[in-house]
């Protein structure tokens, strides 16, 4: 029951940033998206086009073939039992609210996602669902209901989220009932190895990712009065985790 809360609050973040090269989709701050995750599940690559309407991620399978990500998520997984609804794209999700009908196209990269809107007029979903949101409105539309698993498992475990300023900005620590803080990432993955190694594979704590994605190696520094999570760079230096993000990751 917890991994499914964990999961259906979780499931639905995901607009793709890219190049218009074809190269693996960059890590996003906060988790990975359910689709690109799930493409490289199945043993696909996930690149990011543009499109007349912006960037738009595609699966890129073992055939050559390109589709658009969440078109292929979803109709790989109608068939299954579990509920795909709460991982549903959303701008598919946001073309339906407005009384519009999603359509799937063959485009010139791959399969394209269309909203076809109640006078007929077809537009790309992503383009349809960008016009009507500005960064601001994405950011707080996409966050209800929506709650960082690591901040819910915290709770539920009687601990407190503190966010704490850093060098680099703002992290977050779980204070638990004996007063200790630990950063909420590490205490989430050190109680949930079962759901690490299973359904939330592509939940990781992204600033671990990232560590190990530039050829560093994370490890948790027990240190000071706050367990937090280093990475120990190729030319052995340590530094924050989260700090070594958030500074390449910069808008």
């Amino acid at each position: 029951m917890k991994k499914t809360l964990l999961v259906a609050l979780f499931a639905t973040i995901g607009l793709t940033a890219c190049s218009e090269a074809e190269k693996p989709e960059a890590t996003v701050a906060g988790a990975a998206n359910p689709a690109s995750v799930f493409c490289e599940e199945q043993g696909g690559e996930v690149v990011i086009k543009d499109e007349n309407g912006g960037q738009v991620g595609y699966c890129k399978l073992s055939d050559g073939r390109l589709i658009e990500e969440w078109t292929f998520m979803n109709e790989s997984k109608e068939d299954k039992a579990e509920p795909v609804a709460n991982m549903a794209n959303p701008a598919s999700v946001f073309c339906e609210e407005q009384g519009g009908k999603v359509i799937i196209k063959d485009g010139e990269n791959g399969q394209v996602g269309y909203c076809q809107l109640a006078d007929g007029t077809e537009v790309e979903e992503w383009e349809y669902f960008r016009q009507h949101n500005t960064e601001e409105e994405q950011t707080a539309e996409s966050t209800i209901g929506m709650a960082n698993p690591a901040s819910v498992f915290c709770e539920e475990q009687g601990g407190k989220t503190i966010t704490k300023d850093g060098a680099d900005g703002q992290y977050s620590v779980c204070q638990l009932a004996d007063g200790t803080e630990v950063e909420e990432w590490e205490y989430f993955r050190q109680h949930n190895q079962e759901a690490a190694e299973g359904e939330l594979i592509g939940m990781a704590n992204p600033s671990a990712v990232f560590c190990e994605e530039q050829g560093g190696q994370y490890f948790l520094n027990d240190e000071g009065e706050i367990k937090a999570g280093s990475c120990k760079l190729t030319d052995g230096k340590v530094v924050e985790a989260w700090e070594y993000y958030r500074a390449n990751h910069k808008e």
